[in-house]
Order: structure tokens, then C-alpha cells, then sequence
């Protein structure tokens, strides 16, 4: 089957459609097109098109893995995610596996930096924290693992936000109410945020009333 190409549209990620009869037909990078020869007002194989996207795509894909890593540790379904943005799902997950090939994405390490950094400086409860790194393309049980492995005071961690957060003393009702409900969001429950905000409560105020 031939392809007539209409128009080539650049676009904002570095990529070309290659567009016929009103649709994008397949995606193309610079270097690509200019090794291909295709412009314009030229007839194509269907097949050689494909071809010469897949390989672009990849190439594309691999370019775009090594600049997103470079700015931050990814893990290796968040990496194909975000690739996806701009490639084939296919595409992504071979670009991804490459870069793993290459030592450049680690689950394991990256899960447990991500979680020191949730729990240690964020103080995220262990729930809120596996959440983020299950959101964070983690497998569960991976993350499950790593959370566990982080020391845990949730008394200490309410305390640092309620200091940082809300100025240390609770003077009222609205602001306990204010207070434990942000700390539900970190994920503590209330059997670990009543004792932890005691010292906190001005005189008049008890969490065991509330």
C-alpha cells in the first residue's frame, strides 16, 4: 500500500507527524528524516513507513529517557509512563528496560530513597508513604518492604509537623480540627495522633473529648 505525505508538522518534543490525507500516519525525528529522504509531495511503501517510525520512536524514546533521568531517579513503569507521553507503550517499555540494562533506573534503590525521603523528611506515616511510591510505579510488595525498613516514631514525626506546620501550640477547637485532619492526610491514624498532640493542647483543650 502507497502513502502520498501531505505535510510534515513539527512539534514541540522534537517530533514530526508525517501527515496524509488529513491524519498522522507515523512520527518521525530529525535525524530520521533526513537519513530517509521523505518530503513532501513524495508516494511511500506503508511498510518502509512504519519501519523508519519505529525506529525513530526508539530513538527518540532513548534520548528522551536519558534527559529525564538526568534531572531525577525514576522507576522503571513511572520512566515508561512518561515516555508513553510521546512514544508507543511498546517503544517506552524497550527504551526503559535499556536504560536498566545500563544501571540507570534501579527500583529497589530508588524505592528506598524515595521512602527515606517521604518518611525522614516529609513525615509521611507508612501508609501515606507506600501510597506515593506505589503512585511512583512501585510494585507493592516492593514498596511494602521498603517502607518497613525505614525507622518509625509517629510521635516524633506529628510533632515535627505540628512545630513546622501550625506554629506548635493547638489554642483552639477549629485549630485541632485544622490539625488532625491534615494529619490524617499524612496517613496517621488516631490512636497515633491523639498521644502525639497532648503536649501541644493549650489548657481547655483534650483530644480524649474530641
Amino acid at each position: 500500500m502507497m502513502v502520498s505525505i501531505d505535510r510534515l508538522k513539527r512539534r514541540k518534543d522534537g517530533m514530526i507527524e508525517v501527515i496524509s490525507h488529513g491524519e498522522c500516519v507515523c512520527l518521525l525525528d530529525e535525524e530520521t528524516l533526513d537519513q530517509s529522504g521523505l518530503d513532501e509531495g513524495s508516494l511511500w511503501d506503508w511498510e518502509e513507513l512504519w519501519e523508519l517510525s519505529l525506529k525513530a520512536q526508539e530513538r527518540f524514546a532513548k534520548r528522551k529517557a536519558l534527559d529525564l533521568l538526568s534531572r531525577r531517579d525514576y522507576s522503571m513503569e513511572e520512566l515508561s509512563r512518561k515516555l508513553e507521553q510521546t512514544v508507543s507503550r511498546e517503544v517506552a517499555e524497550r527504551a526503559a528496560c535499556r536504560m536498566q540494562e545500563l544501571k540507570l533506573v534501579d527500583d529497589q534503590k530508588y524505592a528506598e530513597r524515595l521512602a527515606r525521603d517521604l518518611m525522614e523528611r516529609k513525615c509521611y506515616a507508612p501508609s501515606r508513604a507506600k501510597r506515593e511510591l506505589i503512585q511512583k510505579g512501585i510494585d507493592r510488595d516492593m514498596a511494602h518492604r521498603v517502607v518497613e525498613g525505614v525507622e518509625y516514631c509517629p510521635e516524633q514525626s506529628i510533632g515535627r509537623i505540628v512545630e513546622k506546620k501550625y506554629g506548635g501550640a493547638i489554642e483552639d477547637e477549629k485549630k485541632l480540627r485544622r490539625v488532625f485532619s491534615a494529619l490524617q492526610r499524612y496517613g496517621y491514624n488516631a490512636y497515633e495522633i491523639w498521644p502525639a498532640l497532648r503536649p501541644f493542647l493549650q489548657e481547655g483543650l483534650s483530644g480524649d473529648d474530641s
